[in-house]
């Protein structure tokens, strides 16, 4: 069995790029994220918005795989990715050693690509109102 990731993938066709420089976190319109990387960042937006780091989580596991969201719900998603990123880069590292857990010690500006990956793929969806793909893989 292979590392856990949480991925999201903007709709549109499979060789489209996300409108971000290139980083490790996506490639073409799919976005990977190492499970407990991502875990420590949605815990970090559970600290501040508990209520919208919930609706994120559910609305980011369906069981059909599409999440669907209005442009509006999008809109709302977006700026508490956003915020989530405000307060990593405000923040000393998530992870400040290497563990078992944790194979890698992010620095917070890693940390804010991975955010501006996911916008990316929300901002995509917003604009044509199609579901992004998202799971665990």
């Amino acid at each position: 069995m292979g590392r856990l990731k949480k991925y999201f993938m903007a709709p549109g066709p499979d060789w489209q790029d996300l409108p971000i420089p290139d980083s490790p976190w996506h490639n073409g319109p799919l976005v990977e994220i190492p499970m407990e990387h991502y875990h420590l960042l949605m815990n970090l937006g559970a600290s501040f918005d508990p209520m919208q780091a919930e609706r994120f989580e559910e609305l980011s596991c369906p069981e059909s795989g599409r999440m669907q969201v209005s442009p509006k719900g999008l809109g709302e998603m977006i700026g508490f990715l956003k915020m989530i990123k405000e307060k990593v880069l405000a923040s000393p590292p998530l992870v400040p050693e290497v563990t078992e857990e944790f194979l890698e010690d992010f620095t917070p500006d890693e940390y804010a690509r991975m955010l501006d990956a996911i916008i990316a793929v929300f901002q995509v969806a917003q604009l044509s109102d199609a579901p992004i793909l998202a799971g665990t893989d």
